[in-house]
């Protein structure tokens, strides 16, 4: 048995805040601590809302400890530190401003690959492709896709084998009437016997 029971004013104002709060840690914690008072074993309510009894054990502690229902709320956290250091972004703008071939790289506009590579080589810190874009976008860098254009000739989406026959000389397209459409087909011929 829990030694662990709720006043009714306790109750009401856990009660209220289940009806009240879009925060999902918070419900799951003000429901484990409303069924432990209704006296259901902590081994079942933890096994119902998917935690471990001493996360139910903890938040009870935390609840007549610290002041209530404000103890059941999620604190503030910090979160894992930034790996961007400010400086780099002068190294972003210079190696922008110069383009890829004055750092020894090939081509005429920078990749993600090749800025990571180059950040790398300056600061001994490997930045992730996501990091590395997000700083480019907060800087005021846009990327701009290359466009793709087939060649007159080339294969295509909607015909490739189609396509490249016709280009090898090996099928002569036939035209047919709607009414006999059905009757006809392209016919190959052997280009070498001609």
């Amino acid at each position: 048995m829990n030694a662990f029971h709720l006043t009714g004013t306790e109750r009401e104002r856990l009660q209220d805040l289940l009806l009240n709060t879009r925060n999902t840690g918070l419900y799951r914690r003000t429901l484990a601590l409303l069924e432990v008072d209704r006296g259901r074993p902590v081994a079942h309510i933890a096994q119902l809302l998917q935690v471990s009894r001493w996360s139910i054990y903890h938040w009870m502690d935390r609840y007549r400890n610290q002041g209530g229902p404000e103890a059941l709320r999620d604190k503030h956290r910090t979160g894992r530190p930034r790996h961007w250091a400010e400086e780099w972004a002068g190294l972003l703008h210079q190696a922008m401003a110069q383009g890829p071939e004055t750092w020894g790289y090939a081509g005429s506009q920078w990749t993600v690959p090749q800025l990571r590579e180059l950040l790398t080589r300056l600061t001994n810190r490997r930045l992730s492709a996501l990091t590395l874009r997000r700083r480019l976008r907060d800087l005021g860098y846009e990327w701009n896709r290359s466009e793709h254009r087939f060649q007159s000739g080339a294969p295509t989406r909607k015909g490739p084998k189609n396509t490249a026959r016709r280009a090898a000389g090996l099928v002569v397209a036939v035209k047919a009437t709607p009414k006999h459409a059905a009757r006809q087909s392209p016919k190959v011929v052997d280009a070498l016997k001609s």
